[in-house]
Parts: C-alpha cells; structure tokens; sequence
C-alpha cells in the first residue's frame, strides 16, 4: 500500500513539474515585442506615407515568422478591447486597399522575417494612395506571426498566433471631429471616496478621434476642489468608449462597491461631506470642439452619521430620565 501511494505521488510531481517546464519552454520560444503598438495615420490622397515599425526579438533563440494584415472593428465591452474580422473580410469601400499598403526594407516588401537572438529589426510602414482615392477609416493590426506555438509576454500588443501593432488610417482630409457624451455620472450618495466617475462617449464622426480633457470638482461654495486628467485614448467611428483617467486608478477603485465593470476616472479623495457638482470638458481635437457636461452627488460619512445619532439618542434617554427623576420626587 505505501508502495501504490509513494508510485502516485511520484507520478503527481512528474506531471506537475513536465507541465512547469513545458510552460516555462514555451514561454522562452515567443517573446517579441512591436513598436509602436498604435498607428495613427492621416492621408490626403494622392500621397505616398513612410511610418518606421521595429521588431524586437528578446529571445535567446532566432525567431522565424511571417507579416499579414488583418481588419479589426471594436469590441462590446466599451474598454478598448478589439475583435479580429475574419481572414476573408473584404475592406470597404476599397477592396484594394492592403495592395497600396506595404511592409518593407529599403524599399524591398517583406512579407517573411527571421530574427536573431536579441536582434531588432528596423521596417516601414509604406502608404501609396491614387488621386482618387475614396474617403474612409481602416482599421487594421499588422501581424508578426511566429511559426512556432506561442505564449507571449512583455508584448506592447497581442494577437491571436503572434504579436500586433494597430493602425488606424484615415484617408481625409478629416473634417470636423463629432462626438457626443452619452454618460457622464457617479454615485448619488457616497459615504467616503474614491469617487468613481462614468464617462462614456460615442464617436458620430466619420473618423477615429483622440479627446483629451479633465474633470473638475467644486464643493458647495463653488470653489474648485479636485481636478481628474482624463486619458487620451482612441475612439473609432460609429463607436463608444468609456474613458478612464489618466492615472489608471482602477487599482485605487477596486475595492469601492460602486464601481461598475467598465473603466472609471478616479477623483481619490477620501473624505468627503457635503453637496459637490463636478464637470468634465472634453476636446475632440487639437481645434476642439469641446464638449462639455455636468453632474452631482452628496457625500455624509457613515461613521459620523451613526456617532450623532448615538449622541442623539443617549441625550433623549438622559433627559427623559432626569424628566421622570423630577416627576418622582
């Protein structure tokens, strides 16, 4: 019997530790990292753009692999996320776009690249658009894909089989930036902070916007008290996006009960008492406009609340009790 046991636990660190090496092999085949990992291109057709990409091999081993591009449009959760289109998604309305968009080396298309260890790999990102190009957004991931399996680390930006850098290329002029603030709130009643904001806001433009703005807030003397950086971040057309701040204070948040599963701006002040109003101004653009909206909440510390009625209480038992000691005598 202590033979069978001794066998079983002998098999279970076997298998523990084959799958701890496996992991950690795996984990050393794919560690490559592209800069940088958003691409923001506008184009006045006809034109002819250069963006330098690097490719970076943190590896111990030489790392082999292939380029491609693959269309992707927002995900649901209003977080940044994105979701790939399939491989056989048709861009519109160019269909020919990917054929005037080239990954290369002095001036060669490099569609395969084999990297050494530690080596990084210096490439372009080359636009070439006709006089009568139609007016759109695309919005893509240039792909590296390994080919070997993979489990990615230190990557600015992970695909699905390989590391991704974004671009998000509008072929203008732009025009005006148009957005609208669908939410901007925070809990009625707090009883200490942080204070969690939602700031959800929809691009109705016909191209990705970058707002940038702050939040104030005032207390019930009008004066300003606290101001949240909001971050910039990315907002494709026909979509919506919940900015967080700029200091990523999920963490700070986490804790709090309010706090719903889409990013917040964080106002981390704790203490808190009285009515305070607060509101955020947003700029769409380096030329604006700038939206703006405001909202409110009340703030009384629980634990103050539950000592003064403590006091309010033992004082009426005290009075009632001196009014009864009177009645007697």
């Amino acid at each position: 019997m202590k033979w069978i046991l001794l066998s079983c636990y002998i098999l279970i660190f076997s298998l523990i530790f084959l799958s701890f090496t496996v992991s950690k092999s795996q984990a050393a085949s794919f560690n490559v990292g592209i800069y940088p990992p958003v691409i923001s291109v506008t184009a006045k057709p006809p034109t002819s753009l250069t963006t330098p990409i690097t490719i970076v091999n943190q590896n111990d081993q030489e790392v082999a692999g292939t380029i491609a591009f693959r269309l992707f449009t927002p995900g649901s959760y209003e977080n940044g996320q994105l979701i790939y289109l399939p491989s056989s998604t048709v861009p519109a309305p160019d269909k020919a776009i990917f054929d005037r968009i080239k990954i290369a080396q002095d001036g060669l298309s490099v569609k395969d690249i084999v990297l050494a260890p530690k080596q990084a790999r210096k490439l372009n990102l080359e636009i070439s658009l006709p006089k009568d190009e139609p007016l759109a957004d695309y919005y893509f991931s240039i792909i590296f894909l390994s080919n070997t399996s993979i489990t990615s680390s230190n990557t600015s930006s992970t695909a699905v089989g390989g590391i991704a850098t974004n671009v998000l290329l509008s072929v203008g002029p732009k025009g005006s930036a148009k957005a609208q603030i669908v939410e901007f709130s925070s809990p009625s009643f707090l009883s200490q902070g942080p204070v969690p904001f939602i700031l959800r806001v929809k691009n109705t433009g016909e191209h990705a916007i970058a707002p940038t703005g702050y939040i104030l807030i005032s207390n019930m003397f009008g004066q300003i008290i606290g101001k949240v950086n909001l971050l910039p971040v990315n907002i494709l057309t026909n979509s919506t996006r919940s900015i967080p701040d700029s200091s990523n204070s999920e963490a700070i948040a986490s804790s709090n009960l309010f706090l719903p599963s889409i990013p917040v701006a964080i106002w981390p002040e704790k203490f808190l008492l009285g009515p305070y109003n607060s509101t955020v101004y947003l700029s769409l653009s380096d030329t604006g406009p700038v939206l703006k909206e405001s909202t409110s909440f009340f703030a009384f510390p629980l634990k103050l609340l539950v000592l003064i009625l403590g006091f309010i209480i033992i004082t009426l038992l005290i009075i009632l009790r001196i009014k009864k000691k009177i009645k007697q005598s």
